[in-house]
């Protein structure tokens, strides 16, 4: 009885551990033995895991899964049956993707009023559209399908003191949450540097409902921007004048900036807060030196990389003609240029300016700008590689007729890129809408 108790215990044991791998005697030596794999001595056994390795190539009959062979001769310059962009980069090289309109101009609001500046804002996955309600001189906030419907209901946002008018929504994010900077416009100092406000809003859109977390009003003055406004100033102009429409919005280093631009001269207007909406620093940034002293036009900033640039165009006061588009990097305390300035969109005796939206995306500065032919605009996609010195991939005319100038924005989500833009600037308006693809 006690053998056969012992002869059972024998065989448990020999079976639990035939049952446990053991780790191969040799793993280190450069030899891939009958007991090694790439799992238990990656040190030694490459093969199976799904990459061809140099020991591999050099031998591809040793781990024909990793290393397929190819049925061409690779170098040949034919990418023949077997060959792939895997196996033989030199002869088979994947072709351009083109960015194709997937979805053809629509109307995004609902034809009854007065939409205007038009704004959108990827977080996360979701996308958000905001706009003014010209009518009713109020900002919305809708969540929007891929298909540029709405999803969801159109909330009311903060748009400032009630006895101003709103204009000039500009979005952006501050990790989940959604924020914005904006102008407000006193109609009784309209025409001076007095009636004219910036003010900036955060929002949780977390739930259904945008939560307001904190809002700061009248940040600063800024003086009037119609052509009448540049040619008759009216009133007392403070040292480095700016404009306060168009602000542009970015979270950058844990805190809240917003750029200003100059008001006919070359000093941008930097203001920095932190999460209670404190000023932090307020910085006068002179491009005089750095662009030879033009004007900057409505603008974007952008990170890319950890380091931000302005994106938007350059003109002399004086030229109504030629104005390019730039991006101008600057230094990590934002207080200067720092590298040289690169052109974007730039042809002589045109005119391309108005950027409001640049995102960076897996490698691609994306853009819109304004081509302007006196007082009408075509709107305009950009898109540009980045890694390559900001060589143009895309040029793309929005819509087919020109519109009083107004105003137009794009948001990036996967390989889609959404774009809006005002019907026109008389009448009911509203925001239409394309959608493009990479394919």
């Amino acid at each position: 009885m006690n053998k056969k108790i012992a002869l059972i215990a024998l065989l448990i044991a020999l079976i639990l551990v035939s049952g446990c791998p053991q780790p191969p005697e040799k793993c280190g030596d450069g030899n891939c033995t009958a007991s090694e794999n790439w799992k238990n001595c990656p040190q030694d056994c490459m093969c199976g895991n799904g990459k061809c390795d140099a020991r591999e190539q050099a031998n591809p009959d040793l781990c024909p899964e990793d290393c397929p062979q190819t049925t061409g001769n690779c170098g040949d310059g034919i990418c023949d049956a077997g060959e792939s962009p895997e196996t033989c980069p030199e002869d088979c090289v994947e072709p351009p993707k083109e960015l194709k309109q997937v979805i053809p101009e629509k109307a995004v609001t609902s034809g009854d009023g007065r939409y205007k500046r038009p704004e959108l804002i990827v977080i996360g996955e979701r996308i958000f559209f905001g706009f003014e309600a010209g009518g009713e001189k109020e900002f919305r906030l809708v969540e929007l399908n891929e298909d540029l419907s709405y999803k969801g209901q159109v909330h009311k946002v903060f748009a400032g003191i009630d006895n101003r008018t709103p204009h000039d929504i500009r979005l952006a994010t501050a990790g989940t949450k959604l924020w914005y900077a904006f102008e407000t416009v006193d109609a009784s100092a309209r025409e001076t540097c007095q009636g004219h406000s910036l003010n900036i809003a955060r929002y949780d859109v977390s739930g259904e409902q945008p939560v307001l977390e904190k809002s700061k009003t009248d940040i600063a003055s800024g003086c009037g921007t119609t052509t009448d406004d540049y040619l008759n100033p009216v009133g007392v102009f403070p040292k480095a004048p700016e404009a306060v429409d168009d602000p542009s919005p970015i979270f950058y280093n844990g805190e809240y900036v917003v750029l200003t631009r100059g008001w006919n001269n070359s000093i941008q207007h930097i203001r920095k807060f932190d999460s209670e909406f404190n000023l932090l620093e307020h910085i006068l940034l002179d491009l005089g030196s750095a662009t030879g002293n033009k004007t900057l036009s409505q603008n974007a900033l952008v990170n890319i990389g950890g380091r931000i640039y302005i994106i938007g165009g350059l003109f002399y006061p004086n030229n109504s003609i030629d104005s390019s588009i730039y991006a101008i990097p600057l230094s990590s305390d934002l207080r200067s240029v720092e590298g040289e300035i690169i052109p974007l969109v730039k042809y002589q005796n045109q005119k391309f300016t108005k950027v409001t939206a640049a995102r960076y995306r897996d490698g691609k500065l994306y853009i819109n700008y304004a081509k302007a032919i006196d007082r009408q605009q075509y709107h305009h996609l950009g898109v540009f590689d980045v890694e390559k010195g900001f060589a143009s991939l895309a040029e793309i005319q929005v819509q087919d007729k020109s519109v009083s100038t107004n105003h137009s924005s794009m948001e990036v989500l996967e390989n889609r890129v959404y774009f809006l833009y005002q019907e026109d600037e008389t009448g009911l308006i509203d925001i239409l809408g394309q959608v493009f693809e990479w394919q």
